[in-house]
């Protein structure tokens, strides 16, 4: 059974004291531990149980066992912070909350289904309007990415830590992360699973006569690889909701980089609507490449 951790001083309040200590940490990675077991348990099959939502998109066992994993060891954790789940609570309501968990227990379900090990497990905690915290972690590459805007000492951090389900102290295994900015090259990344046809449109206006180097992969996972400083930018002009981004966004925020309203440049904020406009996520203040 997991330990309670302290996460805030309960005679100030939830809302005004969300400070992100050791245990906090720890705990909520051990969350994403257990999905991610489940998931694999569900990957290992040779085939998978597969059902299609109203939305046309795809829901396995894997996405409903993580879900039911996450938001049970969330409510026993804080029973007072509403959870905002893609496979189980998606009332828009809490969107409007002061502080709530966007959880998508498995990112990237189309990548589960071709077995190329790019999904994740996604926790993000949301304060008003805006990410202050977030843990992706891919299971098949036992990598976790971590990032939160308001520790112990009010400062801002991320981490990367590879084979997570060894390590016994998270943070003492972690590497800590920052982007880089790009120099000769732009690093590019894109989705596997969405139409290029625009992306590409929109990396010929703003990125003609530039070297770039496009790679393709799946899920969050690209968020973090450029808060990881491997990446520059991330383009997307496909539907997302808040589950989809807003731990990556905490974690990238984290590391010094941006995640953008991809036509006005403003960040993201996450109220009132469960899918978010179009989107850059950039290791560099994206508000110069306006035309």
């Amino acid at each position: 059974m997991l330990a309670k951790p302290i996460l805030w001083d309960s005679k100030v309040g939830v809302l005004q004291m969300c400070v992100f200590n050791n245990s906090f940490i720890e705990h909520v990675a051990e969350i994403c531990l257990i999905a991610g077991k489940a998931i694999i348990r569900e990957y290992e099959k040779p085939i998978a149980k597969v059902s299609v939502k109203p939305d046309l998109s795809p829901v396995t066992e894997a996405d409903l066992r993580a879900d039911e994993i996450i938001v049970e060891k969330l409510y026993k954790f804080e029973k007072t912070i509403p959870c905002f789940s893609e496979e189980s609570v998606t009332d828009e309501k809490i969107s409007d909350q002061e502080l709530y968990w966007a959880v998508d227990p498995l990112d990237g379900t189309k990548e589960f289904l071709k077995k190329t090990g790019d999904f994740s497990v996604n926790i993000g905690l949301i304060k008003k309007k805006r990410p202050i915290f977030g843990i992706v972690y891919a299971p098949v590459f036992d990598t976790i990415w971590l990032g939160y805007l308001n520790g112990e000492n009010g400062g801002k951090a991320s981490f990367c830590c590879k084979n997570f389900s060894k390590q016994k102290n998270l943070l003492i295994n972690s590497k800590k992360m920052t982007v880089t900015l790009p120099s000769k090259q732009t690093n590019v990344l894109m989705s596997r699973n969405q139409p290029s046809l625009r992306t590409r449109q929109w990396l010929n206006q703003h990125y003609k006569g530039k070297k770039i180097n496009i790679a393709q992969r799946g899920s969050s996972i690209k968020i973090c690889l450029i808060a990881e400083g491997k990446a520059h930018i991330y383009p997307r002009l496909g539907r997302t909701c808040i589950w989809d981004t807003a731990a990556g966004h905490a974690i990238l925020s984290s590391a010094g980089g941006f995640l953008s309203n991809i036509n006005s440049f403003e960040e993201l904020i996450y109220s009132g609507n469960i899918y978010n406009p179009p989107f850059l996520a950039s290791s560099f203040e994206p508000s110069f490449m306006k035309t």
